[in-house]
């Protein structure tokens, strides 16, 4: 691969890499229905927007990566990751969540489309001579949410969150999530600790940092953040030992490390000495994810079901364990394992790319680490042990955004790290003509979506806070306007039109609502959760006809409901239709073997 020579005036500094990580992993807004998912995903928009500019002005590629002896070029494996999603959206029942991603998750297309240039742009400009800029920044975003996760332990939060779980949230939304990017932030601090790169009052520093993320973690009751912490801190600290301190001492620290690693992971599934110390419920839960996953990629093995939608039909693939287990309307919007997740939402070309990405990604770094020997770049070592606790929390955890973000960057900087050093990257076309022409025509629509998508979130909202007002024939009026406003955004998601139905449903405008879940059961016939809504209206109504036609549908889109063919049976038992009653009663009894639903049947189906 022939050199590439950068101009003068054409230095990064890694700024726009830093400060798209910085305000990914640290932006919420209050003021929309969903503060941290969206807002993090439009911000992504941007900086992805921002990048492309770059990429495309550049003459030459240099993303040919030599890999087990075989050049890939990164674009077509990027390429074969991204068209599938692309054409599974298409081919979905849902394009608006194919492309924008499902609700409090927005892992759709643009999501990893923007993840993955923003991936490039890191391989072709992050500045090795300014790691220094790097490192201050992690130091700073790490002690800024340090900070923040010490005043939510202590109630100290300047937002009142309407939060289910744990206080310790951070930027992110959830403990788990908090406690994982701790966990992977921690893994870069610890390398910092005995990086020659740094003063050492700031190592110093990181030390007692370091020590205040393990109590964040441990405060915020997510196991995973310091699983994934220690994990990374253990493989940095054998491949110090190994080429630091003494190589046979390494390779025996590295088998206690595998043995370790056994038991934890057998500890996880309940199982040897560990299992009362790593041991959670939602292991098990997770299973049934994993499982469903499974047989939905069985189902759609060339394009999945979806991009991101593997919750419409979560309930479909369940297990009948996980009704009985957990509650008949309790479902999933994830897999829980980023892995499966490609696998059964987009199909096996995505998958595999996925998977070719992130082992070329493992390789090169583990090559870099063993050719480096007496040479050995702890910072590398840092950010390769930092990508690896991202990838472990990634078989357990959902792909956030604020997460993935920090993923796909230190993948991208690794790679960077492992290029030739006589490889000068950047050579650009008519740089100062094209780069900001291209960037700015693609901002520009970028921004008109973005905009739209936030008055989605802020008129939701609103919705929301107006239906916790008394009810009355003025507030009744306040409710309706609001609900059309929601209705009236062309990208408004359909989970906030069938919200918006129900709510306006009980606030007496129940023609308008039937018409809404009309539309959404016509259009969206695959998702359960419609046919579900509009069931339990027309019920309401007295309008059994179409309840039953719903719920006989969702016998096959929720096969393992019994709350849902109980009521059915009731229905079709007002109807006078004791033949179907009856046979509803046998097929519920056949699976559901005790509990307060087995009597109410037992008690109710009588007597025809």
């Amino acid at each position: 691969m022939g050199a590439i020579q950068i101009p003068k005036k054409n230095k990064s500094s890694n700024i726009l890499l830093i400060l798209c990580l910085g305000f990914v992993t640290g932006y919420f807004h209050i003021g929309t229905y969903d503060p941290f998912n969206s807002p993090k995903q439009w911000i992504l928009l941007f900086f992805a927007a921002l990048v492309t500019g770059f990429i495309a002005s550049m003459k030459q590629s240099i993303f040919n990566i030599h890999f087990l002896s075989i050049s890939i070029n990164l674009w077509v494996l990027v390429s074969s990751f991204l068209l599938p999603q692309l054409i599974s959206a298409f081919a979905s029942e849902d394009l608006r969540m194919g492309l924008i991603g499902d609700v409090q998750r927005r892992n759709g297309l643009i999501t990893y489309l923007s993840l993955a240039l923003i991936f490039m742009y890191t391989i072709a400009f992050y500045n090795s001579l300014k790691d220094i800029n790097f490192i201050n920044f992690v130091i700073v975003i790490s002690t800024v949410l340090v900070c923040y996760g010490y005043a939510q332990t202590i109630d100290k939060d300047f937002v009142a969150w309407n939060n289910q779980y744990n206080p310790v949230i951070l930027t992110l939304g959830n403990p788990n999530f908090a406690a994982a990017i701790l966990g992977i932030l921690g893994a870069l601090i610890f390398s910092f600790i005995f990086s020659g790169q740094i003063y050492l009052f700031l190592r110093i520093y990181c030390t007692l940092l370091f020590s205040s993320m393990i109590y964040i973690i441990y405060s915020s009751g997510s196991k995973q953040g310091l699983v994934i912490l220690f994990a990374a801190v253990g493989i940095f600290i054998g491949i110090f030992t190994v080429y630091k301190v003494n190589r046979n001492l390494g390779k025996v620290y590295f088998l206690m490390l595998f043995l370790t690693g056994i038991l934890a992971i057998f500890g996880m599934l309940q199982k040897g000495p560990l299992q009362g110390l790593l041991y959670k419920d939602s292991v098990s839960v997770r299973g049934f994810y994993w499982r469903a996953a499974y047989e939905m990629f069985l189902a759609n093995p060339v394009l999945g079901v979806g991009t991101d939608q593997y919750g419409s039909y979560f309930k479909q693939f369940r297990e009948v364990a996980y009704p009985l287990r957990y509650g008949y309307e309790i479902t999933s919007s994830n897999a829980h394992n980023i892995f499966l997740q490609f696998f059964s939402t987009s199909g096996i070309i995505t998958g595999v790319s996925y998977l070719l990405l992130i082992l070329l990604i493992f390789v090169k770094a583990v090559r870099k680490i063993y050719m480096d020997k007496s040479q050995i770049d702890l910072f590398f070592v840092g950010l390769f042990t930092s990508w690896v606790a991202f990838q472990l929390q990634s078989v357990i955890s959902i792909d956030n955004i604020a997460l993935s973000i920090w993923g796909w960057v230190l993948g991208g900087v690794i790679l960077r790290k492992t290029m030739s050093p006589e490889v000068i990257f950047g050579k650009t076309i008519g740089w100062r003509s094209y780069q900001g022409l291209i960037s700015g025509a693609i901002l520009l629509p970028v921004a008109l979506t973005c905009i739209s998508l936030a008055r989605v979130e802020i008129s939701m909202l609103r919705q929301a806070q107006y239906s916790k007002l008394e009810y009355s024939e003025k507030n009744k009026e306040i409710y309706f306007q609001a609900g059309q406003d929601v209705l009236t955004h062309k990208l408004t998601d359909n989970f906030y039109k069938q919200l918006t139905a129900e709510t306006m449903f009980l606030v007496g405008y129940q023609r308008e609502a039937s018409e809404i879940l009309d539309s959404l059961v016509r259009d969206y016939p695959q998702n359960p959760s419609y046919k579900v809504s509009r069931a339990s209206m027309y019920e309401a109504r007295g309008d059994l006809s179409v309840a039953v036609s719903d719920r006989i549908e969702l016998m096959i889109l929720d096969p393992w409901n019994a709350q849902n063919i109980f009521q059915l049976a009731l229905n079709q038992k007002k109807l006078g239709n004791n033949k179907e009653v009856l046979i509803l009663r046998e097929k519920i009894l056949s699976f559901v073997s005790k509990g307060e639903l087995r009597e109410r049947v037992i008690l109710e189906l009588v007597n025809l």
